[in-house]
């Protein structure tokens, strides 16, 4: 196996052949500091990553660096190259390792670690990565932990928000709704209208 810098235009194409793929032209926003794939001996690409160390998030008492737009089709690829990844940080100066993160959080970021069969039925969360069940242990493999996590769950709504009615008090006490604020439900059949407001 391979650990190579993409370079040539056969490399960016490789790199956007493994899915999803960022679109050239967000790859070009992005500015990662290299981009990276895995090859087998016979030349067929299995991973590849990005990695940021110029233009991280700040974290109080390390020097942070990124990887992200991260895909795998072999867990050994993967693991290789994120062990390269790591390499390359630390050459750069970096003290933690932060991923997968396209550089900051504004951006993609997080695996799926976890789902209920419930989740397997429907489409994923409106803006939440979709990635495959596998990606995580590439990650363990290497050596990351869980840096912060989070569940995302659905509900039925069948009326306004029951604590709607214990806001307005708890916003009229601290002053808030002296200012003109109001707390009220969205309303779903003015939508677009709402989000323009928003």
């Amino acid at each position: 196996m391979h650990i190579l810098p993409v370079s040539s235009a056969a490399d960016w194409q490789a790199f956007h052949a493994l899915s999803p793929a960022p679109s050239p032209a967000a790859l070009a926003q992005q500015q990662p500091d290299v981009s990276l794939l895995a090859q087998t001996a016979d030349g067929q690409v299995i991973a590849r990553a990005s990695v940021w160390w110029t233009h991280a998030p700040p974290y109080p008492g390390a020097r942070v660096g990124c990887i992200g737009h991260y895909a795998a089709t072999q867990a050994a690829g993967g693991v290789a190259l994120l062990g390269a990844a790591c390499a390359q940080l630390a050459v750069a100066g970096c003290t933690l390792a932060v991923g997968p993160l396209d550089g900051n959080t504004f951006r993609a970021y997080r695996c799926v670690t976890q789902r209920s069969l419930h989740d397997l039925q429907l489409p994923p969360f409106f803006l939440e990565p979709d990635t495959p069940d596998d990606w995580p242990a590439h990650w363990q493999t290497v050596g990351f932990t869980a840096f912060a996590e989070y569940v995302s769950a659905r509900a039925r709504l069948t009326g306004p928000d029951p604590r709607l009615a214990g806001a307005q008090p708890r916003l009229t006490a601290q002053g808030i709704t002296a200012q003109g604020i109001t707390v009220r439900s969205l309303r779903l059949a003015d939508f677009d209208y709402e989000l323009r407001r928003l």
